[in-house]
């Protein structure tokens, strides 16, 4: 047993431990502030790099886990996210145990929730206080048949997107009537025909259309994806779609900008008899998938002011008479008159070159399309003047090559199974290409036992004047590349490592 002046002088040294270790933590804080490559950047710009970091976790389970250890790096850091509420309003399968911490630190902002049938008890209080106070809604996503909607009749004057992911039934007080910033709205179920509170809806995806709701004049964007039926406003039955449904529910979007739609082959077959086309003339973007291939003859019945963007999606199919409705549409409203790029990769596309970088941007895409006759596509689309040529293909390339296209000036081959065939010309006949200046090789084997360098030489040799070559990821030794240099301008090329000598 120890003395009083033992235990006394144990005490003492104690203290002294613990202030060192006091002094520690004191001086490495001190060094993280005065050290650290980011002391200079204001909380604004923190708060910004950890909204990114925490928007690239939203979604996933307990999101809030994955990028919380940033407050664990620094006492600067730590300050500059927990007094930012906004990058803790994510109330999407929050932890158990996180979530009144999350509630504490988001304070008054508006919160992203969502209600699931299987929702942890801790998520009550959270439901109580957002009932009695709408306002903290910004997101709401309800995933049950359960009471929840029932529970919010007071105004959401900060609610912007609703989800609804059952067939829920919304009360006639939904909201009190009141969502004056809602503009998003998903819903498996089916919606009101005439609700104040859809007033300001612009962005509908639905699978229950109720045509003729009065508050479709506001939609800029529409999605109708596989499944989805018409609601009749007199009955309030199922219909299933045909072209005139669709029709007509469009006549009733003026503002619309957007579509994406799915045409299924169970959709009603009754030909559309309508003498003029629907005018849309804020349209200018629309994806279309066909499980039908004559279904795209709904292109026969729009009309847009201006098509900036048209993908469409098709059954296995490889005759052109089944696109020309899409084809004419495109031709008759596309106005860019810049389009000089064609892909062949699962389909047919057609695009241009935007910004200073040269960024790629896709017009028009013909998805699953592969046409026998590439020429042909290309003909009912004259406001495209191919200029530049390129190909992915995975078969034969000289069944879609347009070799006798007098406006290609570019030819850029990637990868093609056998270069033979993009190589391959009939001596009686004028060059392919006949206004071609430069070719882009891009992974290709230039290997002797390919004979590939004597094609392109004779390839080369029927030209009158020498054209550029650059070449990418491509097996070739220097001494095919000098051989090649007396037959063309070789630009740049890279070699993949482990070439072989020719």
């Amino acid at each position: 047993m120890s003395s009083p002046a033992t235990q006394e002088l144990q005490d003492f040294y104690d203290r002294k431990i613990d202030d060192h270790f006091s002094e520690i933590r004191l001086l490495r804080e001190q060094r993280n502030a005065d050290c650290s490559k980011t002391k200079n950047l204001p909380p604004e710009i923190l708060v910004m790099i950890f909204g990114f970091l925490e928007c690239e976790f939203r979604g996933e389970t307990h999101s809030h886990l994955e990028w919380n250890s940033v407050t664990q790096v620094c006492r600067t850091w730590r300050n500059a996210a927990l007094n930012e509420p906004t990058l803790w309003i994510d109330f999407i399968e929050p932890h158990p145990k996180w979530i009144r911490e999350l509630f504490a630190r988001s304070q008054a902002a508006p919160l992203i929730l969502r209600f699931e049938p299987d929702a942890q008890d801790g998520l009550d209080f959270i439901i109580d206080h957002v009932v009695e106070h709408p306002e903290r809604m910004k997101s709401l996503d309800i995933c049950t048949k359960g009471p929840f909607p029932g529970l919010f009749n007071k105004p959401a004057p900060f609610l912007q997107a609703l989800v609804t992911r059952d067939d829920v039934e919304f009360p006639s007080d939904f909201l009190g009537g009141v969502a004056p910033r809602l503009e998003s709205l998903f819903s498996s179920g089916a919606l009101p025909f005439e609700a104040s509170w859809l007033a300001s809806v612009t962005n509908l995806e639905c699978r229950r259309l109720p045509l003729g709701a009065t508050w479709f004049r506001q939609l800029t964007s529409l999605h109708l994806g596989w499944g989805w039926v018409a609601l009749d406003a007199k009955s309030g039955k199922i219909r299933r779609p045909s072209m005139e449904i669709i029709l007509s529910a469009l006549d009733n979007m003026p503002l619309l900008q957007r579509l994406d739609i799915y045409l299924s082959y169970n959709m009603n077959k009754t030909p559309c008899i309508r003498s003029t086309p629907v005018h849309l003339r804020h349209l200018c973007d629309i994806t279309a998938r066909f499980s039908h291939a004559p279904m795209a003859t709904i292109f026969n019945y729009l009309a847009v002011d201006s098509i900036k963007q048209l993908r469409t999606n098709w059954p296995s199919s490889s005759e052109t008479a089944n696109v020309n409705p899409v084809l004419q549409f495109f031709n008759r409203c596309y106005e860019g008159g810049d389009l000089h790029y064609l892909s062949q990769t699962t389909g047919v596309e057609m695009g241009r070159f935007v910004g200073s970088k040269g960024e790629y941007v896709p017009v028009l895409v013909l998805e699953d399309f592969k046409p026998v006759d590439l020429a042909s596509i290309v003909n009912q689309v004259p406001c495209c003047v191919p200029r530049l040529f390129e190909t992915y293909l995975a078969y034969a390339f000289k069944t879609l090559s347009l070799k006798e296209c007098e406006t290609i000036e570019q030819l850029r081959v990637c990868r093609p199974p056998e270069l033979d065939d993009v190589l391959e010309f009939d001596d009686t006949s004028p060059p392919p290409y006949p206004s071609l200046r430069r070719i882009h090789f891009v992974g290709i084997n230039f290997s002797p036992k390919r004979r590939v360098i004597p094609s392109i030489k004779r390839w080369l040799a029927i030209r009158d004047s020498k054209i550029e070559l650059e070449m990418s990821d491509c097996n070739i030794s220097d001494k095919a590349i000098e051989l090649l240099r007396k037959m063309a301008f070789i630009t740049s090329y890279y070699e993949v490592p482990g070439t072989i000598e020719s």
